[in-house]
């Protein structure tokens, strides 16, 4: 911790469409899809992201007593495991989902919206009362969950990090790929989790009563230690520092594994 400050890097999130693109989808989805609509929840939503610890809590899910959201292709792997849920999307790219019925984000791909029942909702970039948050689902959708009128969100499979597989489904290898070091544990990710983390981190620490996390890895490390900080890199992303900052010397030393 140089001068006594965790070390800690700065992302910048791209969208893999133009601004012009999305407000196109926004004003197709519109002209087609219901908008989802503030209503009256008994229980908090639990939302399912596919992180490893989400295979600790299959059965409390079976259980759940409320409305459950589940992320991308996290959607069918729960419903092939018999539990009940609803795609949540708010990513442009085409992902492909069986699931039934959704609640997409108007920008999304327009393939996302075949087959199933639809309701659509805008994110503040492409609406001034849109849905704001973090740059991934998981961390927008604490403020949907509110907006909609939830009394709560229960964050599961959000763990934000991996040991040998990122998701429950599969295992994504991306070159550029950072160990935090939070809570006296060291965890892998990627920079888009590292983002998703540390947003839904604060969300969980700034309202406790609202927002709860059952998500283990970086997540629960990060909600416990708010002076978390980057430790390492892999080589692509050293590369990229140099390039944008010059060679400052940082994560010239080995790096030691703790936790």
């Amino acid at each position: 911790m140089p001068d006594g400050k965790p070390f800690r890097l700065d992302f910048i999130p791209v969208v893999g469409i133009t601004h012009e693109q999305a407000m196109a989808r926004v004003a197709l989805a519109h002209e087609r899809y219901p908008l989802a609509q503030r209503g009256e929840h008994k229980h908090p939503v639990a939302v399912v992201g596919g992180g490893p610890s989400l295979l600790d809590r299959l059965e409390e899910l079976r259980g759940w007593p409320g409305d459950i959201w589940a992320i991308n292709r996290t959607a069918d792997w729960l419903q092939e495991r018999g539990i009940d849920c609803t795609l949540l999307m708010i990513d442009p790219a085409d992902i492909p989902s069986k699931s039934p019925k959704a609640l997409l984000a108007s920008a999304c791909h327009p393939n996302a919206f075949e087959g199933k029942e639809v309701r659509i909702f805008d994110c503040g970039e492409h609406n001034e009362d849109g849905v704001i948050g973090g740059t991934t689902t998981a961390g927008r959708a604490p403020m949907l969950a509110l907006k909609l009128g939830y009394p709560g969100v229960a964050l599961f499979g959000c763990d934000s990090s991996f040991e040998t597989f990122d998701h429950v489904d599969r295992h994504e290898t991306y070159p550029d790929v950072l160990m935090i070091r939070a809570n006296g544990k060291d965890f892998k990710t990627y920079p888009e989790l590292q983002m998703q983390a540390d947003c839904l981190a604060r969300v969980v620490r700034e309202l406790p009563m609202y927002a709860q996390n059952k998500s283990g890895g970086l997540l629960e490390a990060m909600v416990a230690d708010p002076d978390w900080e980057v430790v390492a890199v892999s080589d692509n992303l050293k590369h990229a520092l140099i390039e944008n900052n010059g060679d400052t010397g940082i994560y010239d030393q080995p790096y030691v594994a703790q936790g």
